[in-house]
């Protein structure tokens, strides 16, 4: 019985699967994979998680921001502060804090600040990313894709050529276990049986490991064209994150940051240093990592 697999169009029996057909498909296989990443991410543990587990709410670090001090990620508190105004009115403001984890629950492995006020550290990380998307819609995108086509051939080069290294090292020390069985069979070697069928099984399986390895790194050298499309790609997504980041509701921001930002830290004083995405670090368009100080409109300082 054929099994449709609508999302990416193709149909399926048994072990066979028909090549794509573009009229079956509900959603594009891009957005599919998206989603798919998204689900796998948001069911890790929560010390693994680097999305938003839920985008609702006001917070634009929800889930990928960490105590710069001890590792721990800051999670989100909210307390009250009560105002009567002159007619008896009372009226409860909120006040939603990052809190270290560490800090709040096991003081003693962490030496940094307890929290940080929401409203605060959301406004220098919203002026980050507004100054970090105007830097990249100024850069010319064909120019940056050949610059880091070259330079990840250049990197894959290298690694064939010390993946073909180890293959051969591991096979020529298969030919030299197989040269000393006939020793073996003369009585002429060291070697008994068992520890040379053990050591040439070892060498067998390394150097078949390695030929696969090769083989990979070949492969992925032969679809430039597609390194090339995976590279526009990623500088297409980014350009239309800053395009979508000043008209969207605080749910998509809080999904495009945590896409662009692997992580946040911050210190104590609101220091922020930021990870940025591996799409960012692929590129090469910003440094892969940057440093902020609470400076009146979130001034830039880079990173020693």
């Amino acid at each position: 019985m054929l099994k449709n697999r609508a999302y990416t169009g193709i149909l399926r029996s048994g072990k066979s699967e028909s090549d794509i057909i573009p009229e079956l498909q509900i959603i594009l296989p891009g957005v599919f994979e998206t989603a798919q990443n998204l689900m796998l991410m948001r069911s890790k543990p929560k010390e693994e998680r680097t999305v938003p587990f839920r985008i609702a709410g006001t917070a634009l670090l929800a889930g990928n921001a960490y105590c710069g001090h001890c590792g721990a990620r800051l999670t989100l508190t909210t307390s009250g502060k009560k105002r009567v105004d002159k007619n008896g009115v009372v009226t409860v403001v909120p006040r939603v804090r990052y809190v270290c984890y560490n800090k709040t629950r096991h003081k003693h492995l962490c030496d940094g600040q307890t929290g940080y006020t929401v409203s605060k550290l959301d406004a220098m990380m919203d002026t980050i990313i507004r100054s970090l998307f105007a830097r990249l819609t100024d850069l010319p995108k064909d120019a940056i894709i050949e610059q880091k086509c070259a330079e990840q051939i250049a990197e894959l080069q290298k690694a064939i050529a010390a993946a073909r290294e180890v293959h051969q090292t591991h096979a020529e020390e298969v030919l030299t276990y197989e040269a000393e069985v006939l020793k073996v069979i003369r009585g002429e070697s060291s070697l008994n049986a068992d520890l040379l069928n053990k050591l040439h099984s070892e060498a067998k399986a390394k150097a078949e490991q390695a030929a696969v390895e090769v083989r990979r790194l070949e492969d992925r050298m032969k679809d430039t064209q597609r390194l090339q499309a995976d590279l526009s790609g990623q500088f297409d997504n980014i350009v239309s994150w800053a395009q979508l980041y000043d008209e969207c509701d605080m749910d998509t921001r809080k999904m495009i940051v945590a896409n662009l930002c692997k992580a946040v830290r911050v210190k104590r004083d609101y220091e922020i240093e930021i990870t940025l995405s591996v799409d960012c670090q692929q590129l090469g368009i910003v440094p892969e990592e940057l440093k902020y100080a609470d400076v009146p409109g979130a001034t830039r300082q880079e990173a020693a």
